[in-house]
């Protein structure tokens, strides 16, 4: 799948399997901070997981959210 038709898919962006999460994780590693797992330092490694974190933690509170409005 190309990475931007993934990276638009809200299911991809929101899955909890493991191979999506990976997956996620690197991409927010290589297409927001620019960086590529061997070079990147351990601030960029955290700030890209929590980047995969807030993805799926801000779908829950979104549909919350809904339910509320």
């Amino acid at each position: 799948m190309d990475v931007s038709k993934k990276l638009k898919d809200e299911k991809y962006r929101t899955s909890k399997k493991v191979k999506d999460l990976k997956e996620n994780f690197i991409d927010h590693l290589n297409l927001t901070l620019g960086k590529d797992f061997k070079n990147a330092t351990m601030w960029d490694k955290f700030y890209a997981l929590s980047l995969v974190v807030k993805d799926r933690v801000l779908e829950k509170w979104l549909k919350n959210s809904e339910k509320i409005l």
